[in-house]
């Protein structure tokens, strides 16, 4: 048994791991069992229970923390292991869904960089391809100073989503700004949403200035600030065309957006600055998403300008990979599989 003092550390660990498992729509079972506690993860995004089990304890360990300390609780465990260990499930059940996201995504390198401007490594790496799943009816496509993001009329399922991202780190302090246009805009019963975004490598820092449409009134939209998961109150937005941008200052980040009537941005949210804590190397992109279904959606962005630091030392170039479709279309075999997870 726990000690006195701890006896509520298993309900604490269990509830920490549904809520994040809920949060980050993963299907898990968790429970206090006479011997510790028992957790399942259910085959989910092609990738077994199994396996998923296994990248979870990775993932734990890089927490600071062992999946063995989770299934078999010490006793004697203090409140700041216990708490080092809440920590530690959150984080890793956010980087499992950032793993299955990785696994049944398209990644490709090779999209050029087409906006006027931008450092020389910007120009030289190019961009990247990201859609989510992999096979959904989605294109972006590189024209001169535009780059076109376009969902096909249709089924979207529980999500799709899809950009384009600079496979080059940014550093310290930044300004990126970015202009959109949306020349169809069809959402279906849900909301669609379009963003420039800020992230980390790991994906556990997320910051947009995003637009919002709102299928319960009549394709009126919003404009909000979606930062570390957190979504600040948005204001309406008319037109289909705008600006936005976000800004790291210290440790702080704010998103803007500026509409094609205004002189100036204004400000949507911010961050609080953490302080002592290092603010990590960003990339930058922008993307679509949405749910259930729509008439098409696409979005040109332009004028794309970084205003920030990038460091020499960089991640190797993305591959340029074929698109899976393609192979589904005209080589597929039985049986065929991509290792999941990665």
């Amino acid at each position: 048994m726990l000690s006195e003092h701890n006896r509520d550390t298993k309900a604490r660990w269990i509830a920490v791991f549904q809520t994040a498992c809920e949060r980050e729509g993963l299907t898990a079972t968790i429970a206090a069992v006479p011997s510790g506690i028992f957790v399942h993860f259910a085959a989910q995004d092609a990738a077994p229970g199994e396996l998923i089990l296994h990248h979870f304890g990775l993932e734990l360990s890089s927490a600071g923390a062992r999946l063995e300390e989770l299934l078999h609780p010490d006793p004697a465990i203090t409140s700041d292991d216990s708490l080092r260990i809440e920590n530690a499930i959150d984080t890793a059940l956010r980087r499992i869904r950032v793993l299955l996201i990785e696994h049944n995504s398209y990644l490709s390198g090779g999209l050029p960089w087409p906006f006027p401007g931008g450092a020389d490594i910007l120009r030289t790496r190019g961009l990247s391809i990201y859609r989510f799943p992999k096979l959904a009816a989605v294109d972006v496509t590189a024209r001169e100073g535009t780059i076109r993001i376009a969902f096909a009329p249709g089924e979207l399922g529980a999500i799709t989503s899809s950009g384009f991202y600079v496979p080059t780190r940014v550093r310290g302090d930044f300004t990126v700004t970015a202009r959109y246009e949306l020349p169809v805009w069809r959402p279906g019963p849900h909301t669609a949403s379009v963003a420039l975004f800020a992230q980390d490598e790991p994906s556990l820092h997320r910051y947009y200035s995003q637009r919002n449409s709102d299928p319960m009134s009549q394709g009126a939209s919003h404009v909000l600030a979606n930062l570390e998961g957190a979504l600040l109150r948005g204001q309406p937005v008319a037109g289909s065309a705008g600006w936005f941008r976000l800004v790291r200052r210290g440790g702080s980040v704010s998103a803007w957006h500026r509409g094609t009537d205004e002189v100036e941005f204004s400000a949507l949210g911010r961050t609080p600055d953490p302080g002592a804590l290092p603010a990590p190397d960003m990339y930058i992109g922008a993307k679509i998403w949405s749910p259930g279904r729509c008439e098409g959606l696409v979005a040109d962005f332009s004028e794309l300008t970084i205003e920030a630091e990038v460091p020499s030392e960089q991640p190797p170039m993305p591959e340029l990979r074929p698109d899976p479709r393609l192979r589904i279309r005209t080589s597929a075999k039985p049986g065929d599989s991509e290792l999941p997870l990665g």
